[in-house]
């Protein structure tokens, strides 16, 4: 069976079950496909709360998904 994910890297398209060295980053089960991306996502998330509340910053973030 082929498990089909995305690393919560926004940079990294790669499925994290690819590597060996996949790091769960929170409870619900999201998987970072090693340290380098899991700083990524840690920096991203940090980013994003630290702006949640500024409008034209969220609004952007909604459209670029």
């Amino acid at each position: 069976m082929n498990i089909m994910a995305k690393c919560v890297n926004e940079k990294c398209k790669k499925d994290p079950f690819d590597s060996m060295f996949a790091i769960c980053v929170n409870e619900d089960g999201d998987f970072a496909c090693n340290e380098h991306c899991k700083k990524e996502y840690e920096e991203q998330r940090d980013i994003f709360f630290a702006n949640i509340g500024n409008d034209k910053w969220y609004n952007n973030w909604m459209n670029e998904g």
